[in-house]
């Protein structure tokens, strides 16, 4: 919800479920290299499952953050 007010904000208009299936993608494929850089084959259910684990997605943030403060 909070994603969606700040791009509506800016004056790109976005609801809350137009905001949040943008954000799940973007986790599917942050998860999806993160399953595959073992050398996994991962299913479209574990990528999705992985996606929306709030762990992973809070480590994705921690890592964009970090990146952001070293830069």
């Amino acid at each position: 919800r909070m994603i969606a007010e700040v791009l509506t904000s800016q004056g790109h208009k976005m609801n809350h479920s137009s905001a949040r299936t943008h954000f799940i993608s973007i986790m599917r494929g942050l998860a999806e290299d993160y399953l595959r850089a073992d050398g996994n084959d991962p299913t479209e259910e574990e990528i999705a499952e992985v996606a929306r684990t709030p762990l992973f997605q809070s480590a994705i943030r921690d890592l964009y953050e970090n990146h952001l403060q070293s830069n």
